[in-house]
């Protein structure tokens, strides 16, 4: 059997399984996990079908998977879990067989439990897990830590890493262990994030930016100095697209906190982690 892929006019022989179609799904609020998961895709971009499910006008009808498609999964990890949203995107998800890549992409500091988050929702909604990474960009609340990654460092090893991918699915491969630990931290809910988002009403120009980019719906579109705390994730997109900056996460003192702990916890640079 030969497999052409749709760029470089590359060929794979001998292959147990025909991957017919790459495709990206990804939830990416501050932009991050999106780059890393076009950065795994790059050597073979053109032949990727994209599906951004970070906004809820993305999230509308269910997405069915073949057996011979190839999904990698990317969401950001907020305090060593991924958010409770993935759960629900999961649900619009359907694979038949299929073979995935799970993408973590976390801020310097630590993944824990979020590939293995991933690999439950995954493996409920048919999909069968070939490879996973724990990736690097830039932290999502604390911007100082991990800023511009992935880098160029970054880019060599997640694009090899890409093809590698592809090779594990092609041959029908499994990852026999999901990597990563649930933090001993409980019972906070999974990836919750102890801040609030507020809004300065003297800075705000009622452009409805924060409105636009925000995935969980937690900022109403024409009253945007409010925002829902009970329905938003912490994802930090209002604050680092408001062109005002007039929205920034509370308490205060515990961002300090946050920022402490990150400076001793994240500072260090970490490398991608990769696993077939």
């Amino acid at each position: 059997m030969v497999w052409l892929c749709p760029i470089n006019g590359v060929q794979f022989k001998g292959a147990l399984m025909q991957i017919d179609k790459i495709h990206l799904v990804y939830f990416s609020p501050c932009g991050g996990t999106a780059k890393v998961l076009k950065t795994l895709a790059a050597n073979f971009a053109g032949g990727c079908i994209e599906h951004d499910l970070t906004l809820p006008a993305g999230r509308k009808a269910k997405i069915v998977f073949r057996e011979n498609d190839l999904v990698f999964f990317g969401f950001p990890v907020y305090a060593g879990r991924v958010p409770k949203i993935a759960e629900q995107i999961f649900g619009l998800l359907e694979g038949k067989n299929t073979p995935c890549a799970l993408v973590a992409v976390y801020g310097n500091r630590e993944y824990e439990g979020a590939l293995l988050d991933l690999h439950e929702w995954a493996q409920k909604a048919g999909f069968n897990t070939v490879a996973a990474a724990a990736a690097i960009a830039q932290h999502s609340i604390a911007s100082q830590f991990a800023a511009a990654r992935p880098d160029s460092s970054d880019e060599k090893r997640l694009g090899d890493f890409g093809l590698q991918i592809l090779e594990q699915a092609k041959n029908d491969k499994r990852l026999e262990k999901i990597p990563g630990a649930y933090p001993v931290q409980k019972p906070a809910p999974a990836g919750f994030v102890p801040l609030s988002v507020l809004a300065d009403s003297e800075k705000c120009v009622q452009c409805g930016k924060c409105a636009d980019v925000c995935p969980s719906g937690a900022i109403p579109a024409d009253s945007p100095c409010e925002t829902d705390n009970s329905v938003c994730i912490r994802c930090g997109a209002c604050v680092k697209y408001c062109p005002q900056n007039a929205r920034q996460f509370s308490p205060q003192a515990t961002m300090d906190m946050i920022s402490a702990m990150l400076a001793k916890a994240a500072s260090a640079r970490k490398e991608a982690e990769l696993f077939l």
